[in-house]
């Protein structure tokens, strides 16, 4: 199995199709199976890697305390062992976070970037959340369980109103060989709290496409204008549902990557 040691880390990642290469960074309760519907269009095109963040799916569960930052040096120790000199870079929601702090402390590595349904700093509406969900994860210690009750936050009404795709999800789930834990969701969760990129967006120097879902409630439209705002060489799109678009729309979702990153060819 496909491995990479960061100090005492050790992260699993995958490889599929060929090109230029694509490093995605998953979402905070999210393994790198999350991206099976968008990595069936980018292979096609492009050499992606996924890969499990510490503390997640086959990663190393981190003993003790970590930061966004050294989050950010995982990905490098990736395209490092794959001997990556630049790739495009994708970063979704807490993923987003992470691609921010290697976007403008190893700019030179970072072709593109695409930010997605991401933030500067969590309100504290979802600091709240996020306290509490752990508390009651401490409880239960149902990867499952935690994920349902995340789902509002994730998804639209309408997505939710179906009967076959958020099943389809849940029943993955059960099935996950390496579910996550308590321990490697609370670390996360301390590692992003208090982070805050609002004054460091404008050192970001790739091209980059932000992706803003329109009924998004984990990080509102307002905020993510905002985000925008700083970040000096940027193109929006907008995708309907919410917060999880690569789940609730993984063709449009994976039609924006696809085009951004082949704009220029």
């Amino acid at each position: 199995m496909p491995f990479v040691q960061n100090g005492q880390i050790k992260l699993y990642y995958e490889e599929h199709g060929h090109g230029q290469a694509i490093i995605m960074i998953n979402d905070l309760v999210e393994d790198h199976l999350f991206w099976k519907k968008i990595l069936k269009d980018l292979s096609k095109h492009f050499r992606v890697i996924v890969f499990d963040q510490r503390g997640m799916g086959q990663s190393t569960v981190a003993k003790s305390s970590f930061t966004v930052e050294d989050m950010a040096l995982d990905v490098i120790a990736i395209a490092d062992k794959l001997e990556l000199e630049k790739f495009h870079l994708v970063g979704d929601s807490m993923g987003g976070v992470v691609a921010q702090v290697i976007a403008r402390k190893h700019k030179d590595r970072i072709d593109k970037l695409v930010l997605s349904n991401s933030y500067t700093h969590l309100t504290q509406v979802i600091q709240w959340s996020l306290e509490i969900t752990c508390e009651i994860f401490k409880e239960h210690s149902d990867y499952n369980f935690l994920y349902k009750m995340l789902m509002p936050w994730y998804f639209s009404s309408r997505f939710l109103e179906r009967d076959d795709d958020p099943k389809e999800i849940l029943d993955a789930l059960k099935k996950r060989k390496h579910p996550l834990t308590y321990k490697g969701f609370k670390n996360l969760v301390e590692a992003v709290k208090d982070y805050n990129s609002t004054k460091m967006l404008k050192y970001i120097k790739s091209p980059t496409l932000v992706i803003i879902a329109e009924e998004d409630i984990f990080c509102l439209f307002r905020d993510s204008r905002q985000m925008v705002k700083a970040i000096p060489e940027h193109k929006v799109e907008l995708i309907g549902g919410g917060h999880n678009s690569k789940l609730e729309h993984p063709n449009r979702y994976s039609e924006l990557v696809r085009n951004f990153f082949l704009g220029d060819q």
